[in-house]
């Protein structure tokens, strides 16, 4: 996150390879509705949920969660609920 500040010109190809914000967009869709085949463990998704905060508040990015899980939608400033749609 040291680099959050610095344009995508001025990271290392790896870096570029890595980075969440690809072009400096300012939306992220992050889809973590839980499925068999791409789960995470606990200590992963913790990672990924601070690591959108950061993105949020250090970088003004605004991430849109998908999820089935409400101890993940808890960590949202607003949720929308979907019921039968």
């Amino acid at each position: 996150m040291d680099r959050l500040d610095h344009e995508p010109s001025q990271l290392s190809g790896g870096q570029q390879q890595r980075s969440p914000l690809p072009g400096r967009s300012s939306t992220i869709p992050a889809d973590l509705r839980r499925r068999a085949d791409r789960n995470l463990d606990s200590r992963t998704s913790a990672e990924v949920l601070r690591m959108f905060q950061q993105l949020n508040e250090q970088g003004g990015i605004t991430i849109i969660i998908v999820t089935h899980d409400a101890n993940v939608a808890k960590h949202a400033q607003r949720i929308i609920r979907i019921h039968e749609g």
